[in-house]
């Protein structure tokens, strides 16, 4: 497990570039930011918290500190699509039973409707008003998700 400072200049970056996605960060300003790096990319903590993921190029909220972002649009899917999702499956539109609107390349957050949890950050394939149409077909890409690499390191102490 490799653990990196990460600059203040670095740390505005990363909270500018969720901004431009629509992402609003709800962090305070620190020099106390960190990241342990994965096989997938990194995981970001701010003050000693898993905060961020960067993964694939691009920083997304970690799935375990939503709290602390404003902006995501949520996408509800049937508790039968919970062991696909936590495997990495992508979305496919037989699962969703509800949503907010959205547009193709958002970035949304996907709850379980019997728990309204969160278990998945993605991106949309599709906007909402096509899903509406669709009948099946992957609708949302699996970015992040509970048990994956990133949620794993983020039991470890740093």
């Amino acid at each position: 497990m490799k653990i990196r400072q990460i600059s203040k200049k670095n740390y505005k970056m990363i909270i500018d570039s969720l901004r431009k996605k629509g992402i609003d960060p709800q962090l305070p300003k620190t020099k106390n930011v960190k990241s342990i790096v994965t096989k997938k990319g990194e995981l970001i903590y701010v003050d000693d918290e898993p905060t961020i993921i960067y993964a694939g190029g691009e920083y997304l909220p970690f799935i375990g500190s939503l709290g602390r972002f404003q902006g995501l649009k949520k996408v509800v899917v049937d508790t039968g699509a919970v062991k696909y999702l936590t495997n990495g499956a992508d979305v496919m539109r037989p699962g969703i039973v509800g949503w907010e609107e959205f547009n193709k390349g958002d970035i949304v957050v996907v709850h379980v409707e019997k728990y309204d949890t969160p278990i998945m950050i993605g991106r949309t394939l599709v906007d909402s008003k096509s899903l509406e149409e669709m009948e099946r077909g992957k609708v949302i890409e699996n970015l992040h998700h509970v048990g994956d690499v990133f949620w794993e390191a983020s039991k470890r102490e740093i």
